[in-house]
């Protein structure tokens, strides 16, 4: 799993520079988040549900 996530990370940075380094935040248990770890994540999932409505 982690494997294929860091593959789609890597190939999604190239077309988004948001994305980059990001890895680890993605796979970060939500609960251990501090706050701007917090924030950023909810950036980046806003970004992901816009990304996924353009294809």
């Amino acid at each position: 799993m982690n494997e294929a996530l860091d593959q789609g990370r890597s190939q999604e940075q190239i077309e988004q520079p948001a994305l980059k380094n990001t890895r680890f935040l993605w796979l970060k248990n939500q609960k251990n988040l501090n706050s701007e770890q917090h924030e950023t994540m909810l950036k980046l999932l806003l970004l992901v549900e816009v990304l996924s409505n353009l294809i």
